[in-house]
């Protein structure tokens, strides 16, 4: 159907009384059509509700029109539809919204000239523009879902429900973020800079140029490693992680020991060696009385 779906618009015509246009263009967006000033095309009709019906991309990729349960309805080429039930629009459709008739004309594309319409000041020609809605995902249209906790004397107030949706779209990103904040602390999929951040609360050093798989599998763990801080196995495991290779400790008289480490055999993989790096690992994991000696093998 669609030379490129991703760009593809809708292009109506209208006739009624008291509308001063005659062509209107319809992202996939969406828009709606009513009464009320709260609506993208106003129509100033009695009969027309103030939310009266929605055009929009369904979900089978066609434009589709969405009766919202107005009062005189909505005519698909004079056969009523039932509301809140999306119907497919086909090119020369005809819908009838009380005493205005829109008709589809057909489908857009970027590659191809959009439409022009002449301007009542001057009558020169002006391409038509698309009217663009934005709508949050998984935020009702329509009805604020919070409509749910109010006494049941509200459950069919229309306004009540419109006048809701205005907050929970604002708060619903708030709310989203706090149901999943888990995900941030998770180190499998939080971002990278949330796994440095965390990496500061058991003062464990993670530089930002050691490839990300890694970061994850050192903060997986994080606990393993907090608890044997100090210790050979704690500062063995640390720089296999860093390095993809195991190194040798070797404590060879009181206090001092010594860091083998087979540079030689670090895979690409890991991070590139550094010694300023490694002797910051080290530093960082051992006890405060005791000297080292780093060998690169």
């Amino acid at each position: 159907m669609s030379e490129n779906p991703n760009d593809v618009r809708a292009w109506f015509t209208i006739e009624g009384p008291d509308i001063d246009f005659s062509e209107f263009v319809v992202a996939k967006k969406g828009v709606s059509i009513g009464r009320g000033s709260e609506t993208d095309i106003r129509l100033s009709g009695r009969e027309v509700s103030r939310r009266h019906c929605h055009i929009f991309w369904g979900e089978d990729e066609h434009f589709v029109v969405e009766d919202l349960g107005s009062g005189n309805g909505v005519y698909l080429d004079e056969v009523r539809l039932i509301p809140n039930i999306p119907t497919q629009l086909l090119e020369g459709s005809v819908m009838r919204i009380g005493p205005y008739l829109i008709r589809f004309q057909g489908y857009l594309y970027d590659s191809a000239p959009a439409p022009v319409v002449k301007t009542e000041e001057n009558g020169a020609l002006e391409p038509i523009k698309d009217i663009e809605v934005f709508h949050l995902p998984g935020v009702p249209r329509n009805r604020s879902t919070w409509m749910q906790y109010l006494p049941s004397i509200y459950s069919e107030d229309e306004f009540m429900g419109r006048y809701l949706l205005i907050f929970e779209s604002i708060y619903s990103p708030l709310i989203w973020l706090i149901d999943n904040f888990d995900i941030f602390l998770s180190p499998e999929i939080a971002p990278a800079e949330w796994l440095q951040w965390m990496a500061g609360w058991f003062d464990v050093l993670l530089l930002p140029e050691l490839p990300i798989e890694r970061q994850r599998q050192l903060m997986s763990q994080i606990g393993w490693l907090f608890m044997r801080r100090g210790t050979p196995a704690g500062l063995l495991r640390l720089l296999e992680l860093y390095y993809g290779v195991t190194p040798e400790i070797i404590e060879n008289e009181p206090c001092h020991f010594i860091v083998r480490l087979p540079v030689r055999k670090i895979g690409e993989d890991a991070m590139a060696f550094d010694r300023e790096v490694a002797d910051r690992l080290i530093l960082s994991q051992k006890p405060a009385f005791a000297s080292y000696t780093l060998e690169l093998d």
